[in-house]
């Protein structure tokens, strides 16, 4: 699930668009992974997104507790 950089040769994970040591375009590098590496990352793209979905939601619910106390 890693693809190295042509220019500096830093491990990258597969879903970078750019090498974050030198800058380097490395959306274009062919990266063979298998089903399951493919499977386990699509898994953890899904509970990154719970997760901020319910931060978000957190932040919301305080921001309007707040209002709504402050308002008596």
């Amino acid at each position: 699930m890693m693809k190295t950089c042509p220019s500096c040769g830093t491990e990258l994970r597969q879903r970078y668009r750019f090498c974050h040591e030198c800058g380097e375009n490395v959306e274009d590098l062919d990266v063979d992974i298998t089903e399951e590496e493919a499977r386990e990352l699509r898994k953890s793209e899904f509970w990154i997104g719970i997760g901020c979905f319910i931060f978000v939601l957190s932040a919301v619910i305080i921001i309007i507790g707040f209002l709504f106390f402050s308002y008596r």
